[in-house]
């Protein structure tokens, strides 16, 4: 497979990776995907409309096998793509899991068609992503990675159902490398994680290396008022990351990152890594972009200009692409020396104050 270029160490043959896992900046949506080495990847979620970078990863790294294609959430920027990336590795994918977490014909189009299509012998026959009453259930293992669904079983995704929550059913998924973890935790909300405190048997709060923080950094929860708090608790007492990664555009209209969000990460002492930097933390987005340099691609962010037809810019790289290296042993951010000095350097312009920075004056 190769180590991605930027990692700042030199690792010794016997620490080589298990896998790298790419959290890609694909906008405002998902779409992460582990290489596991010798033409194999597992694809968690496909990214929202207008997004290649799917594709464009499992092409540069010659992948001839998935074996695991996984639709977390039926959201369009979750799974928009996953008729794309099926289409080319027809008879190439092993197995195909997703969350009927909705009316099916009327509001799961994307996920129903790719269900539809397999019968036509080219793709397996899905299956259900939940677990069994608590207990966490793998759906992939091999040469030491395991990937497995922690949550929701049956009964907790019927009964969010019924409650009208679709985000309440997403999908939290764990890798484990021997001793390392990344969780995988799409739009999760407080229910799900509060389900999890209760029904997992392990010591809380849950610890990982990386977890990609749900909705995008935005609420986990109903309560407007209570926002906060619950944010705080999620990192308080339920689960402890040392990175927290951020999947977010530019422009999007739901307010993410969240204050709420970011602040309650800051202040249990996680790193914050944000794909794509948006004005809630800088004034000035043209002038970042001309002045951020190389950041990981295949990415959605843009070196030159691009902007919306009001002119607003999109498209700037906060991290972009953010790659980690697993073994059994550790776990290592590309280029993430590079990105601290960046952001250090862009803290000199009055423009920008990053609510991941223990300087911003942001208020919840």
């Amino acid at each position: 497979m190769g180590l991605v270029r930027g990692f700042s160490e030199v690792v010794s043959r016997s620490e080589q990776p298990a896998c790298e896992c790419w959290f890609l900046d694909v906008g405002q949506g998902t779409s992460n995907v582990v290489l596991l080495g010798k033409g194999r990847a597992i694809v968690i979620d496909c990214g929202p409309r207008g997004s290649e970078q799917t594709i464009q990863l499992l092409t540069r790294e010659h992948i001839h096998t998935i074996e695991a294609l996984i639709v977390s959430h039926n959201d369009s920027d979750h799974d928009y793509n996953v008729g794309q990336v099926l289409h080319q590795y027809r008879k190439a994918t092993r197995r195909i899991f997703f969350l009927q977490d909705r009316a099916v014909h009327n509001s799961m189009p994307t996920t129903f068609g790719v269900l539809k299509r397999s019968a036509d012998g080219d793709f397996p026959s899905p299956e259900r992503l939940e677990t069994n009453a608590g207990t966490a259930k793998k759906l992939f293992s091999q040469d030491g990675v395991v990937l497995s669904i922690l949550y929701p079983d049956l009964m907790a995704n019927l009964e969010a159902q019924g409650a009208g929550r679709s985000n309440q059913t997403s999908a939290v998924l764990r890798l484990t490398c021997g001793g390392r973890r990344v969780v995988f935790s799409g739009d999760a909300t407080i229910e799900a994680w509060e389900w999890l405190a209760r029904k997992l048997p392990e010591a809380k709060p849950l610890l990982c290396d990386i977890m990609t923080i749900p909705h995008h950094g935005g609420t986990i929860s109903d309560s407007q008022a209570g926002e906060a708090t619950y944010q705080r608790r999620l990192y308080t007492d339920l689960i402890q990351p040392e990175f927290g990664i951020v999947s977010v555009g530019t422009i999007n209209p739901y307010g993410h990152p969240s204050v709420a969000a970011i602040r309650a990460l800051r202040d249990t002492g996680v790193t914050v890594l944000c794909t794509q930097m948006t004005q809630r933390c800088c004034g000035d987005l043209e002038a970042i972009r001309s002045s951020r340099g190389v950041f990981s691609m295949p990415s959605r962010s843009t070196e030159t200009p691009s902007t919306t037809c009001s002119q607003k810019s999109r498209h700037v790289a906060c991290f972009g692409s953010i790659v980690a290296e697993i073994s059994e042993s550790h776990v290592k951010i590309a280029n993430l020396k590079r990105h601290e000095q960046a952001m250090e350097a862009f803290s000199k312009s009055t423009s920008f104050n990053p609510l991941c920075r223990p300087g911003n004056s942001a208020s919840a």
